[in-house]
């Protein structure tokens, strides 16, 4: 029996769902990155609604941890992902890729984000997703550290712009870099053209 591929592209509840558009309009063999993949619903979906991208990297080291994103009590951890949970997101996501129809478009990298960084060169990329940083700090590092590798006229953007330490260290960044981009935020998502 032959099986239809998973279709992820009306997927309603992926995080990068309100760039579809923009993505979709940076030109043709778009080269994109997604930095935290979690179960692979983004990832999936970008490559599903936008047949213009050849390759789409993708990094997670499927470890424990302690999101501190949305607290409001001093980056005290607010929910916890166990070894079971990441265990069942790393599944979740390979499977998916594996059965997507798009498995030979995906570069996964199960690493660090520090670690996935070394991998790649300055303005290689057409647009970068970030949704991994769990504290501000990583929030500054993630954006400072990935945005060398975004071409110039690539879209650099992010998730979770609804809590202040995102708006925060994704702002800052921005004053360093690129002051004069104009960030967008919209349904949770971050971005901005680089010049």
């Amino acid at each position: 029996m032959n099986q239809q591929p998973y279709d992820f592209s009306n997927a309603t509840d992926a995080d990068i769902g309100p760039l579809i558009h923009a993505i979709g309009s940076l030109g043709k063999d778009l080269v994109g990155l997604e930095l935290g993949v979690f179960t692979g619903t983004s990832l999936l979906t970008v490559l599903h609604a936008c047949p213009n991208i050849k390759t789409m990297h993708g990094i997670d080291n499927y470890k424990p941890y302690g999101d501190c994103i949305g607290d409001p009590y001093n980056g005290v951890p607010f929910y916890f992902v166990d070894e079971k949970v990441s265990v069942f997101n790393r599944f979740m996501a390979f499977h998916r890729i594996k059965y997507s129809g798009m498995e030979e478009k995906v570069v996964f990298h199960e690493m660090d984000s520090g670690e996935a960084l070394k991998k790649f060169e300055p303005e290689s990329l057409d647009f970068i997703f970030i949704d991994t940083y769990l504290t501000y700090e990583q929030v500054v590092d993630d954006v400072r550290s990935w945005y060398p590798i975004v071409k110039s006229g690539g879209l650099f953007a992010g998730h979770d712009w609804h809590t202040t330490i995102v708006r925060k260290g994704v702002t800052e960044v921005r004053d360093e870099v690129e002051p004069d981009a104009v960030i967008t935020g919209y349904d949770e998502c971050w971005s901005w053209v680089k010049k």
